[in-house]
C-alpha cells in the first residue's frame, strides 16, 4: 500500500468552492497538502484559496467551466506548467444538477449534465494518469451519489449522467490494477448543500417544488472520512443512509415493487408532466 505523507501531496479538486468540495480542499490544505482548486466562480476560487492561505496552507486557483471539457487537456498543460509537482490525488466533485422531464428537457441540459458530471471527470483522469504512473504514485477519487442505485421521474440528465461515472470507475478500477495507483468510490449519502436550491429547473416542472433538506451530515465530516480513505488505501465508501441501502438491495431483489413505491410516491411531481 502506498503510504501518504499528506505534506508531500498535491490534490486537484474539482467543484472546490462550495460545500464537498470546499471541505475537501479544506481539509487537505489543513493535512499540509498542496491544493489546486478548479471551479468557474473567480470570486469564490479567491475565498476559499484566501481561508487556506490564513491557515498556512498553499493555493493554486484556476478558473474553468466545465462545460468545456474537451479544454481540460489545455487546461491541465496551464496547471502543470503553474505547479511545482504533478498532481497525486484528483478528486472529481464538481457536479450540475437539473431537472426536466425527458419530454420537456432540452438535449443542450443533457449535454451539460453529462460533460460536467461525466466528460470532466473521464479528462481529468486521462491528463493526470500517465503523470500518476510515471511518479508510481496516485489516487483518483470520484463522487458519487445515491443516484446509483436507482433513476427517478424528473432527474433522468443527472441520474444517467452519475451512472455513466459508476460505469467510468469501474472501468478505471480494473485498467489501472497492478500499478501503485487507487481509485477511491464515494457515495457520500446526504449531506449539508444548496443541491435543490442550485438546481437548475427551467420551467419544465411547472409548480412542482422539491422540498428543501435542511438536515444531513456536515460536509467537513464527509471530508475527513473521504481523505482518511485515500490514507489507508479504501476503496469504496458507502456513507449513504438507511433508505438508501434497503433501496439498493430492494432495488435487486423486487425492482417492481420499487418502481412501484416511486411512482406512488412521485405523484405530485408527475401531475405537473407537459401535457397533464
Amino acid at each position: 500500500m502506498v503510504k501518504y505523507d499528506w505534506q508531500n501531496e498535491v490534490a486537484l479538486i474539482t467543484g472546490a468552492t462550495s460545500g464537498l468540495g470546499k471541505a475537501l480542499a479544506l481539509r487537505a490544505a489543513e493535512l499540509h497538502s498542496t491544493v489546486l482548486l478548479i471551479a468557474r466562480n473567480q470570486e469564490r476560487l479567491n475565498k476559499v484559496a484566501e481561508e487556506i492561505r490564513t491557515n498556512g496552507g498553499t493555493p493554486y486557483i484556476f478558473q474553468f467551466d466545465l462545460t468545456k471539457a474537451e479544454k481540460i487537456a489545455d487546461l491541465y498543460k496551464k496547471v502543470i506548467e503553474k505547479i511545482p509537482n504533478p498532481p497525486t490525488i484528483l478528486i472529481n466533485n464538481a457536479g450540475y444538477n437539473a431537472a426536466g422531464f425527458i419530454q420537456n428537457t432540452p438535449i443542450k441540459v443533457y449535454e451539460d449534465n453529462y460533460k460536467v458530471n461525466t466528460l470532466a471527470a473521464i479528462a481529468f483522469t486521462q491528463s493526470v494518469l500517465p503523470d500518476m504512473i510515471r511518479e508510481k504514485k496516485g489516487a483518483i477519487v470520484n463522487i458519487m451519489s445515491a443516484a446509483m442505485y436507482h433513476s427517478f421521474p424528473g432527474m433522468s440528465s443527472y441520474y444517467s449522467s452519475k451512472f455513466a461515472l459508476r460505469a467510468i470507475h469501474e472501468s478505471l478500477k480494473a485498467e489501472v490494477s497492478g500499478y501503485p495507483i487507487k481509485t477511491v468510490y464515494v457515495d457520500p449519502g446526504g449531506f449539508l448543500s444548496n443541491y435543490w436550491k442550485n438546481m437548475e429547473k427551467g420551467n419544465r416542472l411547472k409548480n412542482f417544488k422539491y422540498p428543501e433538506h435542511k438536515t444531513g451530515r456536515d460536509p467537513t465530516e464527509i471530508a475527513v472520512k473521504i481523505c482518511n480513505a485515500i490514507e489507508h488505501g479504501r476503496e469504496d465508501i458507502n456513507l449513504g443512509g438507511f433508505k438508501d441501502r434497503v433501496g439498493y438491495h430492494l432495488n435487486y431483489w423486487a425492482s417492481k415493487i420499487v418502481d412501484r413505491l416511486i411512482v406512488n410516491g412521485s405523484k405530485e411531481l408527475l401531475a405537473n408532466r407537459p401535457n397533464a
